[in-house]
C-alpha cells in the first residue's frame, strides 16, 4: 500500500515529464493506487479529462516517466483532436 507522500512524489515525477514533453496544456490531477504497484493517473486538458493505470515501477527514472505520460495522454489527445473535428463540421 502506498502512502499519501508516495502517491504525491508520483504525482510530481508525472508533472515534470509532462512538463518536459512540452505539453504545458495538460494538467496532472488526482493520483490513487488502484491495485499494487499501478497507480491510476487523471489527466485533463481544458474540459476533457482521461484516467490511465501506470506502473509506479516506470515513474523510478526520467525515461521511464516519460514514456508513460506520452503513452498515457495519447487518448486525451485524440479525444480533444476527435471533438475539435466534430465541432468544425
Amino acid at each position: 500500500m502506498l502512502r499519501d507522500k508516495d502517491l504525491e512524489q508520483y504525482r510530481r515525477t508525472l508533472e515534470e515529464a509532462v512538463a518536459g514533453s512540452g505539453r504545458d496544456d495538460i494538467g496532472v490531477g488526482k493520483v490513487t493506487e488502484v491495485r499494487e504497484g499501478i497507480i491510476a493517473v487523471e489527466f485533463s486538458r481544458g474540459t476533457h479529462t482521461n484516467t490511465a493505470e501506470i506502473a509506479a515501477d516506470a515513474l523510478q527514472n526520467h525515461e521511464g516517466a516519460r514514456r508513460a505520460v506520452t503513452s498515457a495522454i495519447r487518448s486525451l489527445s485524440k479525444e480533444v483532436a476527435q471533438e475539435t473535428l466534430q465541432k468544425a463540421v
